[in-house]
């Protein structure tokens, strides 16, 4: 068995879900494939987190019952010159989303229930985007 990912950091992801028991769900398949989460309810806490400790992805539904929603969320990331590359997910119960998701801003889009296979896939993209970026041919992170 190699014990070499144990020196390799963990991907840590952010999630955004005003349902908590879909931040469990989120967290615990996250946490399986090796990652690191952190569950937040709404938007504006999503905001402080990625402002004092930035994760590496954020998983985040569309729609939150609160002034901000994850369209607001993509957007505030994406205009913003030191969070603008995070790898953003967008979760939502409504399919029909998907085009807005992903023109405010988010990476992928996937519609809840949320599948182990898809966030594998986004996971499994983020991880060769990374690759791209600093020029490896391995992965750089323990999941």
């Amino acid at each position: 068995m190699n014990n070499y990912k144990n020196t390799i950091p963990k991907l840590n992801v952010l999630v955004v879900d005003d349902n908590e028991d879909m931040c469990k769900v989120i967290s615990s398949i996250l946490q399986a494939k090796g990652c690191e989460t952190n569950a937040v309810r709404t938007c504006e806490e999503a905001l402080r987190v990625i402002k004092t400790s930035p994760p590496h992805m954020v998983s985040c539904d569309i729609r939150l019952n609160e002034n901000l929603s994850g369209l607001d969320l993509a957007r505030i990331v994406r205009g913003d010159k030191d969070t603008a590359h995070l790898f953003l997910i967008a979760v939502s119960a409504y399919c029909e989303e998907k085009e807005r998701a992903l023109q405010a801003g988010f990476d992928m889009f996937f519609p809840k229930p949320v599948k182990f296979s898809d966030l594998t896939k986004a996971l499994e993209l983020y991880d060769r985007n990374a690759n791209l970026l600093n020029g490896s041919g391995s992965s750089q992170f323990g999941c």
